[in-house]
């Protein structure tokens, strides 16, 4: 019966390992999704897909985000000093809440990022839920808001808008997701109702939530 149990054992630990070097030897899938905070469509796609895709499959999923949509934004130069004037396509509110986003990915891990933008996005307001959101996570609020609240959140938010600028094809769908830097319209839209089976095609190891789609 020892002998059996350290056998039993020993078969799954190498299953584990085997299982467990395979994510290490093959490079994670980066997904980057670009968004507006008060856009329905994106709500609904981290609602359905991004969350529940990064939950079983965030071991090989590199996401980043760009809070920004088809917003415009606009530079000025006043008497020596620059400033930015932003026009959101959902209003004032939607620009705050990308502003606040923008801020918090300059102070949180990608994986907090993950846990606070999908608490963000569930709400009626994103930019009114981020002091609720980070009390309920345990992170802290008050270095968001500080950065929200002054030229840096400007800054990082239209950094955000270049970043969309340079996107190929152009933006002109919300949101709109890449994986490993590329999309087409074309498969935008599978991307945005199947994530998990988009991830999957494109991670080159094996992973346990993927076998439906191999």
């Amino acid at each position: 019966m020892e002998v059996r149990g350290w056998l039993l054992v020993s078969v799954c630990a190498s299953i584990f390992l085997a299982v467990a070097g395979d994510s290490r030897n093959h490079a994670k899938v980066e997904v980057t999704v670009y968004f507006e905070t008060l856009c329905p469509d994106s709500k609904m796609f981290f609602r359905s897909q991004l969350l529940p895709t990064y939950t079983d499959l965030k071991d090989i999923l590199d996401v980043n985000f760009v809070p920004f949509g088809k917003a415009l934004a606009r530079p000025r130069l006043r008497e020596g000093r620059v400033s930015f004037e932003f026009q959101c396509q959902h209003g004032q509110r939607e620009c705050q809440g990308n502003r606040v986003m923008s801020c918090a990915q300059s102070v949180l891990s990608k994986e907090d990022q993950m846990r606070l933008f999908s608490c963000m996005m569930a709400k009626r307001d994103p930019a009114a839920a981020g002091r609720e959101c980070t009390q309920a996570l345990d992170m802290e609020w008050d270095p968001i808001e500080r950065c929200a609240g002054r030229k840096l959140g400007a800054v990082l938010l239209y950094m955000n808008g270049r970043k969309t600028a340079v996107l190929r094809p152009k933006l002109n769908f919300v949101p709109t997701v890449t994986i490993n830097g590329e999309y087409t319209r074309d498969n935008l839209q599978n991307r945005l109702e199947s994530l998990k089976e988009a991830v999957c095609e494109a991670y080159t190891g094996d992973h346990p939530k993927c076998v439906n789609f191999v």
